[in-house]
């Protein structure tokens, strides 16, 4: 993760109250999200 937006998001998750591998887990889904449909395009 290489932006500010992409730690503002994980720091965000860290304040909710989340446990590190939780916000672990919800980063690898969204990258994993985004890599599909990029690939799709």
């Amino acid at each position: 993760m290489h932006s500010v937006g992409g730690y503002v998001f994980a720091a965000s998750l860290f304040a909710l109250g989340l446990a590190s591998w939780q916000v672990l887990i919800a980063l690898l889904v969204g990258i994993c999200i985004i890599q599909v449909i990029a690939n799709l395009v």
